[in-house]
């Protein structure tokens, strides 16, 4: 009857009992336990008092009358009781485990210690006892004591697997590495189907960025079972980490058919339509998970992140105050809170959320580049240059803080710091593209045109999806007034290598810039002969043939090629959303379109584009804003005619 709820019946049944028999034991504890149900707790208290009256010898009875005692703020009374259970039967070891829980929620660590030392001396071979005594020793941060009382319990279990699984999952807390993952692939060495050392090993090289090694140990699991959904997960995980996002989003699928109740899969499936950019569905999945599971914070995190992707500060800001509540030292959360805060304009908390970020996430690079952004939304220019300095120690590969710094030089009309903090960066990566392109920028803001086309040249030889390096060569080539000695110079250049990939590229955008669609559709399909994969050429021939009047399935299947290779321009998406505008899906075309506006706010073709699909979709005011804002940008953009138009007919 308690199981079921049932609790007035329940007090009801004890009372006849009772009545006949007043010294049943039993039926007293029964009456206490139905008034605890009541949420009476004087009262139960009262009942279970006298059950220890009828019958003192009774351990549970002791220690459910100190646990009802300790939420009815008697902490006093409860360690009492505690401690008469003890005198009652010193080898009984839930007394004394409860007491020192007692006393760690009231945080008296020295008598918890001392407790469970006792119980240990009481109890030697208890490996209950043994594991509270190690874990309390690892929350006390003792953690060679802990690492003592893991090891006493694989002796008292005589070495079985469990117990160094523990030990094993002790060792990965602390950071040691090597030592945990001995222990697993010994495990596997004495079993070689082992399924929890194997799964430990997956996930633990999974978050390592062993990829290759997670590989094995996910393949070797599924070989033995195709449907397990632990591996399935993992191997929807390692997909996303090679970027092969529609196999990722197949096999998050096919776990989520398995388990639709796993508030872990939807979650993984939601962040592989993140990727994919399909943001709409990723809200989805993320609010399955959250309607499986109302505690899970990851999904919450994840839900602000794609609403801070889709420029929606405010809803970013709520599911990541959400997850705060759940725990208030998240660190994705904070991150969130703080790059959300940044693009509202609100250094204060922004600099707040993001350097309690850093403090949980010190080795995160993302964390210190968004903390350098705040700090320049406070002025703080000293603050943020060390901020930036402290991303490129962490990630010496990573573009943006380098960029972030050449402003900061730049502002203080310091352009050999600029050029030489640039220079060191590419003495440490060569092979780095986005530092050409940086480098570049700053010969050409000196007019130092031979050396900005050097370093852009060398951007576009490093990596030949480079857009911007392209964009900027184009620039450079329109700022000297030379476009048709560039075309001179890529044409012999073609003669002699006729696979000169970048040569058509570059070709193919000067011709596009003098309004000849048709020598450029030229270059961008020899281009794409060359590599079928080529993101700039496809989507450069996308829009032409977009634009144009071409086949616009062909430029829809071009379109989306280059937005699998080059997922973070927002010209790429523009090129696929109006493409989705000119077949008439809307819905697909607003998601791109959105992105747009999120990474260049101030471009008002990407407001005309998504305002237009707005228009057409149905959502006048949303149109009506979009519009608007473009003409405000740029009233003479080329689309202002058609926006006007139509801002007439709403």
């Amino acid at each position: 009857m308690l199981l079921s709820g049932k609790f007035d019946e329940a007090k009801n049944k004890a009372e006849l009992v009772l009545e006949k028999d007043p010294k049943n034991v039993q039926a007293q504890i029964l009456l206490g336990n139905s008034y605890a149900g009541l949420k009476d707790l004087d009262k139960s208290i009262e009942e279970l008092e006298e059950a220890v009256e009828i019958d003192p010898t009774q351990i549970p009875t002791y220690l459910n009358l100190a646990t009802l005692q300790y939420y009815n703020k008697q902490p006093k009374l409860a360690e009492e009781t505690f401690k008469k259970a003890i005198s009652i039967d010193a080898k009984n070891v839930q007394p004394r485990l409860a007491l020192a829980q007692l006393y760690m929620t009231t945080q008296r660590q020295a008598e918890a210690e001392a407790t469970l030392k006792a119980a240990i001396g009481a109890n030697p071979e208890s490996v209950e006892v043994q594991q509270a005594l190690a874990y309390f020793y690892y929350l006390t941060k003792k953690f060679d004591l802990a690492e003592q009382g893991y090891k006493k319990i694989v002796e008292l279990k005589r070495n079985d697997v469990p117990s160094r699984i523990s030990l094993a999952d002790f060792y990965i807390t602390l950071g040691k590495t090597d030592q945990g993952v001995e222990i697993y692939k010994n495990i596997i060495k004495e079993d070689g189907k082992n399924e929890v050392a194997r799964k430990r090993l997956a996930n633990l090289y999974l978050n390592l960025k062993s990829y290759e090694e997670a590989g094995k140990y996910i393949d070797d699991i599924l070989k033995d079972n195709n449907k397990d959904t632990d591996a399935r997960l993992f191997k929807g995980r390692l997909y996303l980490v090679q970027n092969k996002t529609q196999e990722a989003i197949t096999e998050f699928q096919a776990v989520v058919k398995q388990t639709s109740d796993s508030a872990w899969a939807h979650h993984f499936l939601g962040l592989a339509y993140m990727q994919a950019r399909n943001f709409e569905q990723a809200k989805a999945e993320f609010g399955r998970a959250i309607n499986l599971n109302a505690k899970f914070a990851p999904a919450y995190i994840s839900m602000a992140e794609v609403n801070l992707n889709t420029g929606n500060n405010e809803m970013a800001i709520v599911f990541a105050e959400q997850a705060k509540a759940i725990n208030p030292n998240l660190p994705g959360a904070k991150l969130v809170l703080g790059s959300a805060y940044g693009n509202k304009r609100d250094a204060k908390s922004s600099k707040k959320e993001l350097e309690d970020f850093v403090k949980l996430a010190p080795g995160s690079e993302l964390g210190h580049y968004r903390l350098g952004l705040a700090y320049l939304l406070n002025k703080n220019l000293a603050g943020a240059e060390k901020e930036f300095e402290t991303a490129l120690k962490i990630n010496p590969t990573y573009p943006d803080p380098l960029a972030s710094l050449v402003r900061i030089y730049l502002f203080q009309k310091n352009s050999a710091r600029a050029l030489v903090r640039v220079e060191m960066q590419i003495a440490q990566q060569p092979n780095q593209a986005k530092f050409q392109e940086i480098l570049g920028q700053i010969y050409f803001l000196q007019k130092d045109y031979s050396k900005a086309e050097d370093s852009y040249r060398k951007a576009i030889s490093i990596d030949k999806n480079s857009l911007a390096a392209y964009a900027l060569l184009g620039q450079l080539f329109l700022a000297q007034k030379s476009e048709g000695k560039a075309i001179q110079e890529f044409e012999n250049l073609l003669r002699v290598e006729p696979k000169a990939i970048q040569a058509h590229a570059i070709l193919a955008s000067i011709y596009e810039r003098q309004n000849d669609v048709e020598k450029a559709k030229v270059h961008y399909q020899e281009a794409l002969k060359i590599d079928p994969n080529f993101g700039v050429a496809a989507n450069n021939l996308a829009w032409i043939l977009c634009e144009n009047g071409g086949n616009m399935d062909q430029a829809l299947s071009l379109a989306q090629i280059a937005r699998q290779k080059l997922p973070e321009i927002p010209n790429v998406a523009d090129t696929l959303g109006w493409i989705y505008y000119k077949k008439k899906v809307y819905s697909m075309a607003i998601s791109q379109l959105k992105e747009c506006i999120e990474k260049s706010p101030d471009n008002p073709s990407y407001h005309y584009h998504l305002g237009m699909a707005y228009f057409m979709n149905g959502e006048k005011d949303k149109a009506k804003e979009m519009l608007s804002k473009a003409i405000t940008l740029k009233p003479d953009f080329a689309g202002a005619e058609e926006a006007k138009k139509t801002l007439a007919e709403i």
